[in-house]
């Protein structure tokens, strides 16, 4: 191996460890509370260290949704390989998101934070950059199951399929937040099942997809 090969490879493990200790500190006390402070004490480097790989904690914390957004695409794509036939592919992927977030609570936080505008100021051009093309890649791979049912006559022709997968995309993000804020716990009066109300929303959705003559 030689020199520069084995130094880029020792600045990848630290950019590794980096992420790893900020993954416990965010997980544990948010973007508020946490600091590089906090952050550098976890991962055995002095500030300083740390600055040379990130520009701010905001960019630490947005580099932490690429991770996200990695295993929602990979958990997509299985969707996607199984092949599966008529509407139920979409209801599928539907039910991947809603899993990615019961087991990955943390990182839909970072996913929703991430659209706060606010945060957006304070984080480098080359992270934003880079989460955007990850996000993309996860509403390409939706778009697919879509372009697929296209083929197979399963849906509606007049709608193009990245529109269709922005239209789940954005539905989901607001149902699962409800969820995720339990919201139903502050409705005595009425109790609401946000998750029952998710699954029928998904339902209304997929039924006005499906093309005339298509089967369920």
């Amino acid at each position: 191996m030689g020199t520069l090969e084995r130094k880029e490879r020792e600045k990848e493990h630290r950019r590794k460890s980096i992420l790893k200790a900020a993954r416990k500190i965010f997980f544990e006390y948010g973007l508020l509370a946490a600091s590089m402070d906090m952050i550098a004490e976890t991962a055995e480097l002095s500030k300083g260290a740390l600055y040379l790989y990130f520009k701010s904690k905001e960019d630490l914390y947005v580099s932490l949704l690429e991770e996200g957004l990695g295993i929602l695409r990979r958990m997509f794509e299985e969707v996607a390989a199984r092949q599966t036939q008529g509407v139920q592919a979409l209801r599928e992927i539907g039910l991947a998101y809603y899993e990615f977030y019961k087991r990955h609570p943390d990182y839909f936080q970072i996913l929703k934070f991430a659209d706060n505008r606010g945060l957006h100021s304070k984080v480098s051009h080359e992270v934003l950059a880079d989460t955007e093309k990850c996000s993309m890649s996860c509403l390409q791979v939706v778009a697919s199951v879509y372009a697929r049912g296209l083929q197979e006559g399963i849906y509606r022709k007049d709608l193009a399929p990245m529109q269709v997968a922005i239209m789940l995309w954005g539905t989901s993000n607001g149902m699962i937040a409800l969820i995720a804020n339990k919201h139903g716990e502050f409705m005595h009066d009425q109790p609401v099942d946000f998750e029952k109300i998710m699954f029928a929303t998904w339902e209304l959705l997929l039924s006005a997809l499906r093309a005339t003559s298509a089967p369920a």
